[in-house]
């Protein structure tokens, strides 16, 4: 392909109006870097020269360029995950295979780096250029801690943007060249050196040539000039050299400037050792002239350049032993550029009386409490220390996830200053005035302290690449409503530094709209555990009385707490959503161990914590007015406080953990984007092609598309999501792509989650049977007890601490005192083969192994830590992920891969929680069955919002489809999907499961052509909709085997029809008594009689029975024969059952619409779920015309299907001769 064959490519693909890829337009190139392999272009957004980007095009991709392709792609993500400001971001990439080519596009700064610009930027403010050095320093470090090297950091490697930042490009020249480099030869040997030497050799425009060699370090001039290319020229301080040079560049000057006479012999040496020797004495005098400027430069400046500029790649700094030497001595270097400008410290005040219980009490941080003089000061001392060397970073969502109070303050005190053992969260200061007046001028130059967390907990923060070192800091104490001028005067503005920052961390219009969606939806959580919260006063007269006390309601209080916050007064406004104190304690009394917590009132607001008083619940005396009972009898109710349920302590957490996880998600531009628009880059290339060899009898469950969807599920990167209808295998198809990633991926680490334990411990149990047994699986979990599954529980810690605690145990007593085993242990090892039997001991470590066997039984923190950080597959639920940390460097890539099974069923911010420890994600689940709870809820409450006076809560109302599309994110991203004859968008890795083996066909009828409908729509010749849910027959048609009652022998499907027939009609809250007696009496008939209810349902003969209602379900429940058999929909999902009998309860239409008629049972996915439940035999017990006629089009769809496949039968039939 010669060039103009190569414009015409990237044209078509990229800048035509019909191109696939585009609209992008052409900037620069293209050009060929390597003729046949590598080429690239430069595009922009048209109209926008702001928005560039960087396109490399790897041709004859099925060979070695297509390796390449890979490695390049596989960086890009990594360093996409990494979300570092000197570090590229991926847009896109694709394999197209009619071009035999593939592709991967960037987004770069505007231009290459301004070397001449950089040198005045570092003459006239040589702090800010030390800062950008450090970042890319700091970017190259995390370059080499993914274990990979750039091999060519020069300036042509360096771009810069408007805001002058700096970013490393030309990732696929380090990528070609370590290929070149290791692989040897391709074709004619000269020719392959030479590409390797031009690859180094060509300067960037407008770069002289001796000026781009002398970034090249020494290790290169072997293969460069001396043509000697088997020698090792790949270290990872190699890239430090040219970073060096860098610096020294921009705080020495230009080097032809600086050192003009050596400059000049490398001009004029030739090609060869001559040149090579004119470059090393060049950096000879470059390191000797840095030698000489302790009087221009700090001494520590100058040994971290000479550092990272040494001579030999063997004694030269690491990326990351540099950045330990700036950070020890930033200090100092501060010192040195401001001792002549005698900066005044900027104003931070901090409040001792806040301080009193985190510092003092908690953390035992300070030996004398805040509140007295003493311990004030020693809390200015402490702070002073701990603050000394701090830098400034942004959180945008302030404290939220780290602290407990209000949402708004927490959001408010975004400045957090990263100290030396926490990160302490800032405030601007404000004037405070009367409430009626509201708050007065906020003062930029004064940052308060209002929160603090520990590193371990704040890791995203301390490790943020986007800062600002802020000493020298003057500390003050502060009180609350304390005036400040004094103080303030004469103090320099934090604006600079925050406005800095927060424009660094500034997202893009569509993502900012993302991620506020998100933020509503943690804010209306808050609102609904808020909303649980009561002010209350006592009213019996007898203060500080001990025993029952009479409270009630404290409005004037609620709503002076309301009145911050516009979102919870909205969710208050109704009692449908708040009940009055009096109706809500006795509505939520419970048997439970912990029934409502007390807190004493203060002035901030509701502070619950685990040593809150708990109560009683006693009796109501009207709707605002109760009597509890104190637990502990020597305590006395407070005369003002606020009580809550206890229980929402625990979901109080799990929000806390959601916003934790939120806030992490800011900091990962990358899976916030997939979140949003999700896209993958196909990497299979035929590596994933399906084997059945995985165990006996398996792959016949592995029929229909389950191969293509494992393959895909491997190679797609780095995300993938999977809708797997009722019944078609997702788990075990999950299962089967963690095992081949594992063999395929030694040493990597998948994390595993689902919301729900029961979801989570099926697909365990897959992985249990399926993985090899010298595969680690770690179950977390805080009780393993709860835990039902026995093959599950054994993998916990607890479990597999024992297990490993008894192995070396038995293994050492074996080589040490064979005697002391029990008779079956020592059998054991009698029969291993000799080259399976521990080696023999001698004395050195036999003493070694009786010190190990003393102590292994009391060192089981070590071996629990030994089993946490091995364990190939970590499995945890969305909330226990929270407690998986992140690792120590505190990046998010902990885990290598991270799968979310019942993904569509998670709030998005529950998603979110696992998500955020991993760079690569995969979805799974099914969105037309139970989505979020409380999903309906949630869409009435915005619906409500019409009319609102307070623009901040419009904004929700005009933004309602937004807000429900984000809580339907697993839905909401299949809705790219145009049809199903596999024309999905190649950049959006979708799939679906379209092969079922759980239902019998007959019952999968009205399920499928329901519920799964081709897109677009298509009918068959009964009218009705065709399906893309096909079933896997004959596996699954197998008579159910009831012969009584006779009208349902030999049908899957029945309706039992209670229309017109006396004693079925429903009663509001709901329950309908003849069918708790019909499907009683059903039960007791049926022949052979159904498995015993602690048998496993889906076993041959059990039996569930599922209702809508809650109030159906304590009825039912509470018939012998239906004891421990019935379940809600949404308690059932996910599960099934050989035979399933559906008490639809509703008989009576009540207006016009679906939910006045049918209720709830009228949503699609409520439907869905009662309908796909059973395995051989689904009996539906219902008003056939209501739910046919009144039940809205689904539930017209599935009367249709059953009259046509089923059979449909009136309830007095039930005892009477079948007929037919």
């Amino acid at each position: 392909m010669d060039l103009s064959e190569l414009t015409d490519l990237v044209q078509r693909l990229f800048c035509r109006p019909t191109a696939i890829h585009g609209p992008y337009e052409l900037r620069s190139g293209p050009e060929y870097v390597v003729p046949g392999i590598l080429s690239r272009a430069e595009l922009e957004r048209p109209g926008d020269q702001t928005d560039t980007f960087e396109l490399t095009i790897f041709h004859q991709i099925r060979g070695f360029a297509g390796q390449l392709w890979e490695q390049e792609v596989r960086s890009l993500l990594r360093f996409q995950a990494l979300r570092h400001p000197a570090l590229p971001e991926i847009v896109t990439g694709s394999f197209e295979a009619a071009e035999r080519i593939a592709f991967t596009l960037t987004r770069i700064p505007g231009r290459p780096l301004d070397a001449g610009k950089w040198i005045e930027l570092a003459a006239a403010d040589p702090l800010e250029a030390l800062d950008r050095l450090t970042m890319l320093i700091d970017g190259l470090s995390r370059i080499n801690d993914a274990r990979m090297m750039h091999r060519n950091l020069s300036l042509g490697a360096l771009r810069e943007g408007e805001n002058d930042e700096i970013v490393i490009s030309r990732f696929e020249m380090s990528t070609l060249i370590g290929n070149l480099v290791r692989r040897g030869p391709i074709g004619d040997s000269s020719r392959h050196w030479s590409v390797i030497r031009e690859l180094y050799l060509v300067p960037p425009p407008n770069v002289e040539l001796s000026r781009h060699l002398a970034f090249l370090a020494p290790e290169t001039h072997e293969l460069l000039f001396n043509n000697r290319p088997g020698v090792r020229r790949e270290y990872f301080t190699t890239d430090v050299f040219g970073l060096g040079v860098l610096g020294w560049e921009w705080f020495c000057g230009a080097i032809p400037e600086v050192l003009p006479e050596a400059y000049e012999k490398v001009e004029e040496a030739p090609d060869g050792p001559a040149k090579a020797a004119a470059l090393n004495e060049l950096h000879a005098e470059m390191r000797r002239h840095l030698g000489r400027q302790h009087n221009h430069l700090p001494r520590p400046l100058i040994q971290v350049l000479l550092r990272m500029m040494r001579h030999s790649n063997q004694v030269r700094d690491t990326a990351f032993q540099v950045l330990s030497h700036l950070d020890r001595h930033w200090q100092g270097i501060r010192a040195y550029w401001e001792k002549e400008t005698d900066e005044t410290p900027r104003l931070v005040a901090f409040m001792p009386k806040e301080s009193v219980t985190p510092l003092y009490q908690e953390r035992k941080w300070l030996s004398h409490s805040p509140a007295d003089p003493i311990g004030r000061d020693e809390l200015r001392d402490f702070l002073t220390k701990e603050l000394g060397d701090a830098k400034l970073v942004y959180s945008p969502d302030g404290a939220l996830g780290y602290a407990i109070d209000d949402e708004q303050r927490l959001r408010e005190a975004r400045w957090v200053l990263v100290g030396a053992r926490a990160v302490w969260f800032c405030a601007f200061y404000y004037d405070e005035y009367q409430r009626a007046r509201g708050r007065g001028e906020t003062h930029k130059d004064t940052l308060i302290i209002k929160y603090l967390s520990e590193h371990s907990r704040a890791k995203n923060l301390v490790n943020s690449k986007v800062f600002k070192k802020v000493s020298p800091l003057k500390l003050v104490a502060f009180r609350k409503g304390q005036d400040l001028t004094a103080e303030r005067s004469g103090r320099p503005s934090w604006s600079p530094l925050t406005e800095e920052l927060e424009a660094a961390e500034r997202q893009r219009d569509e993502d900012r709209d993302f991620a506020e969606s998100i933020d509503f939806l943690l804010s209306y959580q808050r609102a609904e555990l808020d909303a649980r919260k009561y002010a209350f006063k006592r009213v019996d007269g007898a203060s500080g009385a001990l025993g029952d006390a009479t409270i009630q309601f404290d409005k004037a209080r609620d709503d002076t707490w309301k009145h911050d916050n516009p979102l919870l007064s909205a969710y208050t406004s109704e009692k449908r959503r708040r009940p009055p104190l009096g109706l809500f304690l006795e509505e939520m009394e419970t048997d439970k161990e912990d029934a409502f917590q007390i807190e004493e009132a203060q002035t901030s607001g509701p502070r619950f914590s685990r040593s809150s008083m708990v109560v009683d619940f006693v009796r109501r005396k009207d709707d605002l007015t109760a009597v509890v009972r104190p637990r502990d009898k020597v305590v006395a109710v407070p005369d003002s406080g606020w009580i809550r349920p206890s229980d929402d302590g625990g979901s109080f957490v799990s929000l806390l953990r959601q916003e934790r996880a939120v806030s992490l998600l800011k900091f990962q531009s990358g899976l916030l984007r997939m979140l949003r628009t999700p896209w993958a880059i196909d990497l299979g290339r035929g590596r994933w092609e399906f084997s059945d060899e995985i165990k006996p009898g398996l792959h016949k469950k592995l029929q229909g598309e389950a191969p293509s969807v494992i393959q895909n599920m491997l190679s797609l990167q780095p995300f993938y999501a999977l809708q797997g209808p009722p019944g078609t295998g997702k788990t075990l198809v999950a299962a089967v792509a963690i095992r081949r990633f594992l063999e395929h991926e030694r040493g990597a680490r998948v994390l595993v989650s689902a919301q729900s334990n029961y979801a989570l411990d099926h697909l365990a149990k897959n992985l249990i049977q399926i993985l090899p047994d010298t595969t680690l699986i770690l179950r977390e979990t805080s009780n393993p007890e709860k835990i039902a599954v026995d093959a599950v529980k054994k993998h916990t810690l607890v479990e597999l601490t024992e297990q490993l605690t008894t192995k070396i145990t038995d293994t050492l007593t074996w080589l040490l005192h064979p005697d002391q085993l029990d008779e079956d242990t020592r059998r054991r090892f009698q029969k291993n083969p000799p080259s399976r039997l521990p080696t023999p001991l001698n004395g050195v470590h036999s003493e070694i192994a009786e010190r190990w066997l003393g102590l292994v039984r009391t060192n089981q923190i070590e071996l629990a830590d030994r089993i946490n950080a091995g364990a190939s597959v970590i499995l945890a639920t969305t909330s226990q992920a929270a407690m998986l940390g992140h690792g120590e460097d505190g990046h998010s890539d902990v885990f290598d891969w991270i799968i979310v099974e019942e993904a569509a069923k998670a709030w998005p911010t529950e998603l979110i929680v696992p998500l955020v420890l991993g760079f690569r994600w995969s979805l799974i689940g099914d969105h037309r069955q139970l989505g979020a709870h409380r999903e309906l809820e949630l869409e009435q409450f915005l619906e409500s919002l019409d009319g609102n006076r307070d623009p901040r809560i419009m904004r929700h109302y005009k933004l309602r489809k937004e807000r429900m599309k984000a809580l339907r994110l697993f839905g909401s991203i299949f809705e790219t999907r145009r049809d199903d004859s596999g024309s999905d968008t190649p950049a959006v890795p979708l799939d679906r499961l379209k092969l079922q083996f759980r239902m019998h066909s007959t019952i999968a009828e009205p399920v499928g052509r329901t519920f799964y409908p081709v897109v677009p729509e298509k009918v068959d010749g009964t009218g009705l909709s065709l399906s893309f849910l096909d079933t896997q027959r004959p596996e699954t048609d197998k008579d159910h085997g009831v012969t009584v009652p006779e009208c349902i022998a030999g049908a899957p499907l029945v309706w039992i029809d209670t229309a017109g027939c006396a004693g079925f009609r429903d009663t509001r809250c709901w329950f309908n008594e003849g069918e708790v007696e019909l499907v009683e009496r059903l039960v007791a008939l049926m022949t052979p009689a159904p498995l015993p209810s602690a048998q496993p349902p889906e076993d041959k003969g059990g039996l569930v029975v599922l209702t809508p209602y809650r109030m159906q379900r304590l009825r039912l429940a509470k018939r012998p024969l239906l004891k421990d058999r019935v379940h809600t929909v949404h308690s059932f999902q996910g599960r099934e059952a050989d035979r399933v009998i559906v008490s639809l309860v509703r008989s009576t239409p009540f207006g016009d619409t679906v939910q006045s008629n049918v209720g709830h049972v009228g949503r699609d996915e409520v439907a869905n779920v009662l309908l796909s439940r059973a395995k051989r035999l689904l009996v539906l017990v219902g008003n056939l015309d209501l739910f046919g006629r009144h039940g809205g089009e689904s539930w017209q769809n599935v009367a249709e299907t059953v009259n046509l496949y089923g059979r449909v039968v009136k309830a007095t039939a039930l005892e009477e001769p079948w007929t037919g």
